[in-house]
């Protein structure tokens, strides 16, 4: 994609953020999930969410949030990454990725999770964790980029109940090679 640029967020970008997550996990979910599952929270709640985030300092050491910008500067995607997991063969883990509905299928996501590898490896980490919750359509994009399936753990979401699959790379060096090609994942 010519013209991307990815950047660590900044609280400035919580508008772009809560219209990236509303929009994103309602088009993506609706008809997947029940209805209360969509309508919480609202565009407002989120951004209130996402100031509360940047001003608590909730971005840990290690962690990074990383948005995406076309020209012109509008946020089309963004990335949560590096926290610690509790699991010894996947320390860290890739929290959130999120691509605005136009923006989608157009390599902004692989863009995005083969920066974080390429942070995360220099950090020295060789391996990383995903979870894809079981209703999401899209968890073939991890596997396309060489992800396998290394378990799940149930969760609650809005009153349903459901899994998170889990995706892991063992080597975070064939996942930076990927961001050096071209090729379509979806």
């Amino acid at each position: 994609m010519n013209g991307t640029n990815i950047r660590p967020a900044t609280i400035e970008d919580a508008p772009a953020l809560a219209r990236i997550l509303t929009e994103t996990g309602r088009e993506t979910f609706r008809g997947l999930v029940p209805d209360q599952c969509l309508t919480s929270p609202t565009l407002e709640e989120s951004e209130g969410n996402w100031r509360k985030f940047f001003r608590s300092g909730s971005l840990v050491e290690d962690e990074m949030l990383l948005v995406a910008t076309a020209d012109g500067g509008l946020v089309t995607g963004y990335v949560l990454a590096g926290r610690k997991t509790e699991r010894e063969d996947y320390p860290r883990e890739l929290s959130v990725l999120m691509i605005a509905p136009p923006w989608q299928r157009r390599g902004l996501g692989r863009k995005l999770v083969t920066r974080v590898a390429g942070e995360l490896s220099r950090q020295g980490e060789t391996s990383l964790l995903v979870g894809v919750l079981k209703e999401n359509p899209n968890w073939v994009f991890y596997e396309r980029l060489g992800a396998r399936r290394v378990g799940s753990r149930p969760i609650t979401w809005a009153g349903h109940e459901t899994q998170i699959i889990l995706y892991g790379w063992d080597n975070l060096s064939g996942l930076v090679q990927h961001g050096q090609t071209n090729k379509p994942l979806i």
